[in-house]
């Protein structure tokens, strides 16, 4: 259960998942915000999901929530 995951900021605002390590994040996973400046603990884990839309985008639902998408 070692490893990263890092997010930064994309144009868009929202936050982008950058999996160092290829492994689940799960209750006290180490994480890094902002490339680095902000280390930090997961002390929740959310049911979350991205759904691929038929025109090529995709939206990331998180607890039944739209939180995010790109459109193609």
């Amino acid at each position: 259960m070692g490893g990263t995951t890092r997010f930064r900021r994309k144009a868009q605002g929202s936050l982008q998942a950058e999996r160092l390590a290829d492994h689940t994040l799960s209750l006290g996973s180490q994480v890094q915000i902002g490339a680095g400046r902000l280390n930090a603990t997961v002390v929740e884990v959310i049911p979350t999901c991205r759904v691929q839309l038929p025109d090529g985008g995709w939206l990331v639902l998180e607890a039944g929530q739209i939180r995010g998408g790109v459109r193609p």
